[in-house]
């Protein structure tokens, strides 16, 4: 993460989708504990974190932080 900010982004995005409203579910995601964890590295940076979640369990999930 480091090295993602100090090349200039601006934020951390997550994708939080496991492939059902394209028609693929099943594909592997991000579970909670691996976002939870994602965003507590960005905080240590003071990094802004976004999430592209296109489920209403998606977005409860990136909704935790």
């Amino acid at each position: 993460m480091p090295r993602l900010l100090g090349r200039g982004s601006d934020f951390i995005r997550f994708m939080i989708d496991d492939g059902s409203v394209e028609g693929h579910p099943g594909l592997p995601a991000l579970g909670q504990a691996t976002v939870n964890a994602g965003v507590a590295e960005a905080k240590k940076y003071g990094a802004l974190t976004v999430a592209h979640a296109l489920t209403v369990n998606a977005t409860r999930m990136a909704a935790e932080h």
